[in-house]
């Protein structure tokens, strides 16, 4: 599969891309440590999310299952047992339903049939709405982060009580938070194709995070410099040509990138029945195509050209190809 995550104005983003099998899972990824900033630009590493809160507008629409599905999207979050160390063996890791953060759904069965015993206490004091598996609004403090299904059970004897599987996720040391989608259908097998290259679009609308979130200074630019930059799509797509074009400019490089777009992800495909192969109807994939687009857009804004160096081959070309 393939993807990618787009900013947009005004706190909007979106992550976008083509499941092709039903093993497929994609996310949205924030990292504590930054591990692709040039090393005068790193972010300073603060695993610390106490006294964090996020609240967006989240809207769903192609292959992807919806927020209040079985196999919804889900953050899962790694924490550190301790000090931070590369000890897999160090690492904890908590699977959050997003749909119980959804402050206007509706009430749930455990709200409605507990005789008003649990109403309105997860999230705290927010009000039933018309949100849904498509479209609403999630909001998440990070003091009050939880694991599990859902925050109640219902017992045939003792009704609804604590679900013991609830846990509260511990935030003041957390390694990685990746928001997840995977396509309709999902059983986890990377072996059982799809009939088609099938899209699948995530908006994120209005994000703001508020509370204790200082990480550190913008980092001033550096005077600009005739070295001009060259890149690649192959090494970069896991970031957003925001993000890359920013340091950029960072770095003191300006006027023109010779662009590579190279061989492996641009192209869209699918299985034949026996391979997988390039869809020459139409070449591009949207994930590729939006994050080409966003990083034009994104190095005209900064009164950058780009040479655009395109590769040709295709390692999933169609026999009448060959």
């Amino acid at each position: 599969m393939i993807s990618s995550t787009v900013t947009q104005d005004n706190n909007n983003f979106k992550h976008l891309g083509n499941f092709r099998t039903a093993g497929d899972l994609s996310g949205v990824s924030w990292e504590t440590k930054d591990e692709y900033s040039h090393n005068d630009l790193k972010y300073p590493t603060n695993c610390d999310f106490t006294g964090v809160q996020l609240q967006y507008d989240y809207e769903i629409s192609g292959y992807t299952n919806l927020l209040n599905s079985e196999a919804g999207p889900v953050i899962t979050i790694k924490t550190y047992k301790d000090g931070i160390n590369n000890d897999p063996d160090n690492i904890e890791i908590y699977f959050v339903r997003l749909w119980n953060y959804v402050v206007d759904r509706p009430s749930e069965n455990w709200e409605l049939d507990s005789d008003n015993k649990f109403t309105n206490e997860f999230p705290k004091n927010r009000v039933a709405g018309n949100g849904n598996g498509s479209i609403g609004t999630v909001k998440l403090d990070f003091d009050n982060l939880y694991s599990g299904w859902a925050p109640y059970r219902y017992y045939l004897i003792a009704g609804w009580q604590k679900d013991p599987d609830w846990t509260k996720v511990p935030v003041n040391k957390i390694k990685r938070i990746m928001w997840s989608f995977v396509p309709v259908g999902y059983s986890g097998d990377q072996k059982e194709y799809l009939d088609n290259s099938y899209k699948y679009e995530v908006d994120f609308k209005n994000w703001s995070v508020t509370g204790n979130t200082y990480l550190c200074p913008e980092q001033v630019a550096k005077v600009p410099t005739e070295i001009r930059m060259c890149d690649d799509y192959d090494d970069i797509y896991n970031l957003t040509p925001e993000r890359v074009v920013n340091e950029y400019n960072k770095l003191g490089y300006n006027g023109v990138v010779n662009f590579y777009v190279g061989a492996s992800h641009y192209y869209d495909k699918k299985y034949n029945g026996s391979r997988m192969e390039t869809i020459t109807d139409y070449p591009f994939n949207i994930a590729f195509e939006e994050w080409y687009k966003d990083y034009v857009k994104i190095l005209k804004s900064k009164n950058m050209d780009i040479i655009h160096s395109i590769s040709m081959e295709s390692v999933d070309a169609p026999e009448s190809w060959w």
